[in-house]
């Protein structure tokens, strides 16, 4: 339960850090939200640590790299599917 809620925490945490950059795709509001990204490095803080009470440290963060590097991959390419859909250029 601890390893589902702490990707889950990080998947929030990853969708914050995400909106604060200038170059988002996915809401209308250009530029960065400095409270956004903050309470996302503290949610990634908080998901390690509840994956580190449910399996070992290195595997925690491996996992939670893994998950991120995954997540900040596929966000643009979500931005660009969602604004081609709006007719956005």
């Amino acid at each position: 339960m601890f390893v589902f809620g702490g990707l889950l925490m990080a998947f929030v945490a990853c969708v914050y850090i995400y909106l604060s950059s200038r170059h988002q795709l996915w809401i209308a509001r250009q530029g960065p939200l400095p409270a956004a990204k903050w309470t996302g490095v503290g949610l990634l803080t908080l998901s390690l640590v509840m994956m580190t009470v449910a399996m070992q440290v290195i595997a925690a963060v491996f996992t939670l790299f893994i998950w991120v590097m995954m997540l900040f991959v596929l966000f643009p390419y979500l931005g660009v599917l969602y604004s081609s859909n709006r007719g956005d250029k």
